[in-house]
């Protein structure tokens, strides 16, 4: 068993950089040593955590090392090398041929970008002018993405790097003959990497990535042992078993040889790790944090100067540092985005951008530093540059013209998200919120919103087109395993940009100049928010009948809110009718059956809306599609789309599995043939077999007319709501207190979907329970479920397209059946009502609905701020309509002896 124990090293503190996303430029207050971007070298702390951690680790590798039974890696990106140079340089003294192989397999992760990554120098480079000790024989096994990855994709690539690594190390002793001596492998590398080692290394994959689970404090030092040998073990099949046989974690990021102690930890938070752009201008430039590691030119003298440098020192050895760092500078070579069909996809933005606090009814009531303390508040206004006498404020960016970047997840007084997997032994829901690249498809703003802003007033913030931004929520719940739920949380909203691209989809916001209206902000929209809410008429506890207040009503039944009229927006008509022929084909060729029959809504090649025949309401919308198309039909063929592609990757799976010659070829020998989307090329990479099961799903895409963002009391907005199966969404009405649904489950039982299944002789069966199934399952329409697809089981969304007027609405809530199925739409609300922040609601709902449910089924649960928060208390009886039924379901939840337990 040569690799035996493996010792992970996370880098010490760095120098920051920052990012402008817009751009994909990387910059920094310093130029590094090997003035490349987003390659820094160790700050003074970081230098001296690093001597640190050389003396620490010396004195434990040293028997090893002198018995050639340690192997070094590392990232070849500066910090790693210059982190390890310590520990190296006193390993070298017992075994002076002691090498450290750059392994790019085990860099820096990088976000999924439309740009270019940064990637390290080369190695030979690094031993020339910076370390001698780096091997430039060594080649590494895996190359990273250059346009960044996914969080799963990290996993996949660190899972193979170290599979590759440990059976070169294993074949390396047995061939020297010491195939039974123990070797330990010490390995430096960045934050994400050493998590994703911990989770590979030991199978433990978290239901959701950005869990805390491995720590990463900078030069923290967590070991692994091996359980046994496995070298012929597939490199993908990690999960649940830990790669190359298993390892158990002995040390998780101890930093007791540490003077600081656990310093700088991290985790994942979303599937983007670009730092704040607007937030690094704030600071300033960055002086204090500075190494001077580089200086000296050797290993001993980095150390050296590395070392904490008192203020005399430090300042008679910036200048020289400018001096040295700015001689021969390189011209910065930006990556340039490619506009063709093979670019890049930028990954889903889990944040909103904004100006602060133009937006916030609650701004920062601490006074602001600088210069503007001694204008007179009262006359104060943001600088316009019209007035040439006054002199310009220090540098510092003022807070009403400052872009922040937040994310949705640390929003927690706007959007709240709570999962439970329940008593199941695995949690199948999924859940995804941020903000799409798509046009508006809001209604154009009334003549009273200016075009253009006054004079002082500050401009919201838009989409990289001028749009406003579009948010976009979703629920997804997967039965059969959690592989569909999780495919449509990383690519449903893919396939809207996708489509909305091919369509050539154009903004219902541009005048005839090309322009996009914009609103007002700053006081004005305070003010206006303000008003909103005040004229918001409140309905008394005697004009809500108190059924409808307790919630009785059949939640069977068909959404009490109709659906608005769809807006016509431009668009290529001719690519439409081309794209969805195409895909109608496709579904027939595929799978028949009902697919041969089907004429899915809003599809121009029909000449008219199949839904609009149900609804007399709809009788301008053939002539509103031959000018152009709706969004509607964008998100019908996205769904339809993404399901076929989900579909055929199972269809191909399945036939391959069967195939003796095919099975034996590599996994993505003919991706390009079978999946043509580069959504789809991941789901062959995922499983080795079929995968039988689907996936429920409701998704909510809000759309403003102006900038100011759509829970801003005084703004009108346009949802979008799109459904399949019996996840539900729910609006909150501010005057009576009342839910909404938007969606009705899909289920057999449903007379919608009897009509639209029976039409096609497919047959329902009744249960033992009383509940009518369609082949087995409970719902009608679902994404997956290849086995009865034939039978009608479609991904053809339900569609409501709901114009909330300005503080007409309190919130939002999206939820699985796992909330849904233990309660009612208004105890849902009514708990929502009582929390403080929607963040509060959705862990409360969640909490109350596993504790009295009698199934035990996974729970989700979004909360989304809308612009009647302040005032959702108020309306009709507020949250004592379903309180004796709460009540009631908790007290039974809780009695021991209940039947119902």
């Amino acid at each position: 068993m040569p690799v035996k124990s493996i010792v992970l090293l996370r880098h010490g503190h760095r120098i920051a950089w920052t990012l402008d996303p817009t751009t994909g430029k990387y910059t920094s207050n310093h130029p590094f040593p090997t003035r490349l971007p987003a390659d820094p070298p160790l700050a003074s702390h970081g230098v001296d955590q690093a001597v640190e951690t050389g003396i620490y680790l010396a004195e434990r590798l040293r028997d090893l090392a002198a018995h050639d039974r340690l192997r070094i890696y590392s990232s070849l990106f500066y910090r790693c090398l210059q982190t390890l140079a310590p520990s190296v340089t006193a390993l070298q003294k017992v075994a002076p041929e002691l090498k450290v192989r750059g392994e790019r397999g085990f860099g820096e992760w990088f976000g999924h970008a439309w740009f270019e990554q940064p990637i390290p120098a080369d190695s030979s480079h690094l031993k020339e002018k910076f370390f001698p000790f780096v091997d430039d024989q060594y080649k590494s096994k895996i190359i990273p993405d250059r346009y960044g990855e996914r969080i799963l994709e990290i996993h996949d690539r660190i899972a193979k790097a170290f599979t590759r690594v440990i059976r070169d190390i294993d074949l390396e002793y047995e061939s020297l003959g010491r195939g039974s001596e123990e070797v330990t492998l010490l390995l430096c590398g960045h934050a994400a990497q050493i998590i994703c080692s911990g989770r590979v290394l030991t199978g433990s994959m978290p239901g959701d990535p950005d869990e805390e689970d491995f720590k990463c404090f900078t030069c923290g030092i967590s070991q692994f042992q091996r359980r046994k040998v496995d070298n012929d073990q597939d490199e993908n099949d990690w999960r649940g078993r830990g790669v190359a046989g298993g390892w158990d974690c002995i040390t998780n990021s101890y930093c007791g040889h540490l003077s600081g102690g656990e310093e700088r930890g991290w985790h994942f938070h979303g599937d983007e790790s670009f730092d704040s752009y607007a937030a690094g201008l704030r600071h300033g430039p960055i002086t204090a944090d500075v190494s001077m590691s580089w200086l000296g030119g050797s290993v001993e003298a980095a150390m050296l100067h590395g070392s904490r440098l008192n203020a005399e020192r430090y300042a008679e050895l910036l200048p020289q540092y400018i001096r040295q760092a700015s001689r021969d500078r390189p011209k910065l070579h930006l990556p340039v985005y490619r506009h063709d069909g093979n670019f890049q996809r930028r990954h889903f933005h889990d944040y909103f951008v904004t100006h602060l606090p133009s937006s916030s009814l609650h701004p920062d009531s601490r006074p602001a530093a600088g210069a503007s303390q001694k204008l007179d508040r009262k006359a104060s206004t943001p600088h316009t540059g019209g007035n040439r006498a006054v002199p310009p404020a220090h540098s510092t960016i003022a807070r009403d013209t400052t872009v922040v970047r937040i994310p949705l997840k640390s929003a927690k007084h706007h959007y709240g998200a709570c999962v439970s997997r329940g008593s199941r032994p695995y949690n199948e829901d999924s859940h995804q919120a941020g903000v799409i690249e798509m046009p508006a498809f809001s209604k154009r703003p009334p003549k009273s919103v200016q075009l253009k802003p006054a004079a002082g007033e500050a401009r919201g913030v838009g989409t990289a087109k001028g749009d406003p931004q579009v948010f976009y929520f979703g629920v997804f719940d997967g039965h059969g395993g959690a592989e569909c739920s999780g495919y449509l949380k990383d690519e449903l909203h893919g396939y809207l940009e996708r489509t909305a691209e091919q369509f050539q989809l154009q903004s219902t916001l541009q005048n005839r100049s090309g322009k996009i209206a914009v609103g007002s902000e700053g006081e004005n929209v305070k003010k206006e928010a303000r008003k909103a809410l005040d004229s918001v008429n409140i309905a008394r506890k005697e004009d809500v009948p108190e059924k409808v207040a307790q919630g009785h009503q059949d939640s069977e039944e068909p959404a009490s809110m109709g659906s608005a009229e769809p807006v016509s927006q431009d668009a290529d008509q001719n690519s439409i009718r081309e794209l969805e022929k195409d895909l109608v084909q496709n579904w027939k060729k595929l799978v028949g059956g009902y697919f041969r029959r089907f004429k899915p809504a809003y599809f121009s090649i029909y000449g008219s809306n199949t839904e609009s025949e149900k609804d007399p309401k709809s009788d301008n919308t053939r002539e509103q599609e031959a000018e152009g198309s709706v969004i509607e039909e964008v998100v019908t063929y996205a769904f339809l789309k993404a399901d076929y592609d989900f579909v055929s990757a199972q269809a191909a799976r399945e036939a391959e599995s069967r195939d003796a010659v095919k099975a034996e070829k590599p996994l993505n020998d003919d991706d390009d043939h079978i999946l043509g989307s580069p959504e789809a090329r991941e789901l062959k990479k995922q499983r080795h077999r079929s995968f039988k099961g689907g996936s429920t799903c409701s998704i909510a895409i809000v759309s403003t007319p102006t900038p100011t963002p759509f829970w801003n009391p005084s703004t009108s907005s346009s949802m979008l709501v799109a459904h399949v199966g019996d996840t539900r969404v729910l609006l909150c009405s501010t005057a009576t207190g009342v839910a909404v649904p938007l969606t009705t489950d899909h289920h057999p039982s449903s007379p919608v979907e009897a009509t639209r299944l029976r039409r096609y002789a497919a047959t329902f069966v009744t249960d033992s329970f009383g509940e009518e199934r369609i082949s087995g399952l409970a719902n009608t329409r679902a994404f997956g479920d290849v086995g009865s697809k034939r039978i009608g089981v479609s991904a053809e969304p339900e569609i409501r397209r709901v114009e909330l007027g300005a503080a007409e609405y309190s919130f939002m809530v999206l939820v699985s059946d796992g909330v849904s199925g233990t309660l009612g739409d208004q105890e849902i609300v009514d708990i929502v009502k009582e929390a403080k922040t929607p963040e509060q609601a959705a862990r409360d709902i969640v909490n109350f609905a596993t504790e009295v449910t009698t199934e035990g089924d996974n729970a989700t649960c979004l909360v989304v701020r809308l612009g009647g928060w302040e005032r959702r208390q108020e309306g009709g009886f507020g949250s004592m309509g379903t309180k004796e039924s709460r009540d009631y379901k908790r007290q039974d939840a809780m009695n021991p002896r209940s039947s119902m337990r």
